[in-house]
């Protein structure tokens, strides 16, 4: 069996078929240092890998082909969020991969540039974007908005999105009622686009959660798409909008909130906008997507790379012969000595080793 070199330890897992997934779709795995019982996204690691998951690997099902993976977030000595995207193709069949840990050697190659189709981190500058209005700038690693009481948006330069997932970390630096603060979706212009809001209405009895859209400059189900959600300031928040086909799903900390068909656009780039209130955005990704999303199958047990037995011989011999049947004692971890010609029966271990001794 193919292993990857350096490794102590490996599980399998099934990632199950599912219409329209095609190739390079990221799952999600929650990877926990310590005990207990696989299932789904979780993985259990018994403490064999190292406590901030630098070691976690994850292969294609021949064991040795890396998958690119981004660690979303981790407590240490507790557990990791990963992102991993299959290069195989999830609409023609179940895909299998490989989890190893186990290499206190080993650093970590979280990469979300290489794992989604869209990254920002913001450790850089904003050459990946445009700023329509509005002052947007980097602080600590984070996007900022100095929000001035006037419309502020940001959106991507060249990257189109269709049916994907934008996840996002968002944070309240100050609150005003009555701003409609968020990300923005197949976004064509700034009079035309698909929208995810916290906000509070001044018609409403408190914060939520708001789904709309911009036609034309004019917006179009303001306080129609919404459920009731509290937030607060200087607390970090994850969003995802959701948008597959006709019909985006919006999502509060992986809490699915407001699903609304609209038939306007099939693609566009994506945004964030805010008026009122200064925010932070400390990373966006967006995946594809599709619904319903594929599911985790089966986890296998724990494996350990085989280490072949080493079979000692003492020369001199006038030859060597392997016979593969015959009633001969089998040879163990022992010292063959003498000057007669010995016959070893075939041995049922793979890629054994053997070591001769003058």
């Amino acid at each position: 069996m193919t292993w990857l070199d350096g490794w102590d330890y490996r599980k399998s897992h099934v990632i199950k078929q599912t219409s329209g997934a095609g190739t390079d779709y990221q799952i999600r795995i929650k990877v926990h240092y310590g005990s207990g019982t696989d299932s789904g996204e979780d993985v259990y690691l018994n403490g064999k890998c190292k406590s901030d998951f630098s070691d976690v690997r994850f292969t294609k099902d021949d064991g040795v082909t890396l998958l690119d993976y981004w660690i979303e977030e981790y407590v240490d000595g507790d557990y990791a969020l990963f992102w991993v995207k299959l290069t195989d193709d999830l609409s023609a069949g179940d895909v299998t991969i490989y989890v190893y840990y186990g290499n206190e050697d080993a650093t970590s190659l979280s990469d979300g540039e290489s794992t989604f189709p869209f990254f920002d981190d913001f450790s850089g500058d904003l050459s990946k974007w445009v700023i329509e209005s509005g002052s947007w700038s980097i602080q600590d690693g984070k996007l900022y908005c100095d929000a001035v009481g006037a419309e502020a948006i940001i959106r991507t330069d060249t990257f189109v999105m269709s049916n994907h997932a934008v996840r996002y970390k968002w944070q309240f630096i100050n609150w005003r009622e009555g701003s409609r603060d968020g990300v923005l979706a197949r976004f064509q212009d700034t009079g035309n686009f698909y929208a995810y809001w916290l906000t509070q209405g001044v018609n409403v009895e408190g914060k939520s959660c708001s789904v709309e859209k911009r036609l034309n400059g004019s917006w179009e189900g303001y306080w129609i798409h919404y459920v009731l959600q509290d937030f607060t300031t200087n607390v970090w928040y994850k969003l995802s909008f959701r948008l597959y086909g006709n019909t985006v799903r919006a999502y509060f900390n992986d809490e699915e909130k407001l699903s609304v068909e609209y038939t306007d656009w099939a693609s566009g780039k994506i945004g964030f906008r805010t008026f009122y209130n200064d925010i932070y955005i400390d990373w966006v990704l967006v995946r594809k997507y599709v619904y319903p999303e594929p599911e985790h199958g089966d986890w296998g047990s724990e494996e350990t790379p085989y280490v072949p037995k080493t079979y000692k011989l003492r020369l001199p011999f006038t030859r060597l012969l392997m016979q593969p049947r015959g009633w001969l004692k089998k040879l163990e971890d022992s010292t063959v000595t003498g000057l007669r010609r010995p016959y070893i029966p075939y041995i049922l271990q793979p890629m054994a080793k053997w070591e001769v001794e003058e």
